[in-house]
């Protein structure tokens, strides 16, 4: 496991009402949300950087306006094609 270290001032975390616990966990929640967002992460490997179920985190990124779902329209269009055929 890697270790992070991000130097923040305890002006800063007073400033920001929080202590470094509640730090850390933003930080891991921002961090996992970009990584998801940038395609870098999965779902689910996204909330467990942050200690959350999948469905807890979805909650996470629909609450920062991050697409739970994120399709191109090709790739929909694949997916309603690929239903069609299962309909009689």
């Amino acid at each position: 496991m890697c270790t992070l270290t991000i130097p923040i001032s305890d002006e800063i975390l007073t400033a920001a009402k929080m202590d470094q616990d509640e730090a850390a966990l933003n930080m891991k929640i921002a961090f996992a949300c970009q990584m998801f967002k940038d395609h870098r992460l999965p779902l689910w490997q996204s909330a467990q950087l942050c200690g959350m179920n999948k469905f807890d985190f979805a909650g996470v990124l629909t609450r920062n306006k991050i697409p739970v779902i994120d399709y191109s329209v090709e790739e929909l269009d694949q997916e309603v094609a690929e239903l069609a055929k299962l309909l009689p």
